[in-house]
C-alpha cells in the first residue's frame, strides 16, 4: 500500500465492495464517469481492467480501473502503456482534495504494480472541466489526440513515467 498525506491506493479486494456500493456522485459526475459498483461488473468479464481502491482511514473514498492489454488499444498505440478508467471520488468526500493525492500517489503505484509500463494515459470529456484541471495538476499533459464517448468528444491525456 502506497500513501500519500493519507491517502492510499490498493488493489480491489471483495472487503471493499458493500462500501463502494454506497458511493455516490452527482448527476453531472455520472455522465463522465461510471459508479464503482457497476465499473466492478465489466472487471469480472475483463481481467486486463484491475479494480483499484482509493482509501483514507481504511476508508474507501475513491475507485479507478488500470487497463492493460488488447482493451486499450483505440486510445493509444503504445503497448507499454497503462489506461486510467473509471476515476471517481465518492460525493461525500469531495473538495478536500483527496483526489489530487491519489493522483500524486498514482504513478508510484503503477511503476510498483506494473513495472513494465511507461506511460498512463486517460480519456477525459472536454466538457468536463474538473477533472481536467486536475489531471493537469497530477502531471497529466493533452497529447492532442481525441475520442468519441459516451458523452461526446474525449481528449487523450498522457504521463510519462520514465
Amino acid at each position: 500500500m502506497l500513501e500519500n498525506q493519507g491517502v492510499s491506493l490498493e488493489l480491489y479486494e471483495p472487503r471493499y465492495k458493500a462500501e463502494l456500493a454506497k458511493f455516490r456522485l452527482t448527476e453531472e459526475q455520472k455522465r463522465y464517469t461510471a459508479i464503482p459498483i457497476e465499473a466492478l461488473k465489466k472487471c469480472v468479464d475483463d481481467p486486463d481492467r484491475r479494480p483499484i481502491v482509493v482509501l483514507s482511514g481504511g476508508v474507501p473514498i475513491g475507485f479507478f480501473i488500470l487497463h492493460i492489454g488488447e482493451g486499450i488499444q483505440e486510445f493509444t498505440e503504445n503497448p507499454l502503456a497503462i489506461l486510467l478508467r473509471a476515476f471517481c471520488v465518492n460525493h461525500s468526500h469531495q473538495g478536500r482534495k483527496l483526489a489530487a493525492r491519489a493522483m500524486a500517489a498514482l504513478p508510484f503505484f503503477v511503476q510498483q504494480h506494473f513495472p513494465d509500463k511507461e506511460e498512463i494515459i486517460l480519456a477525459v470529456n472536454k466538457d468536463n472541466e474538473p477533472a481536467k484541471g486536475l489531471y493537469v495538476k497530477s502531471g497529466f499533459h493533452d497529447t492532442g489526440a481525441e475520442k468519441s464517448g459516451r458523452s461526446g468528444p474525449m481528449h487523450i491525456y498522457s504521463y510519462g513515467l520514465s
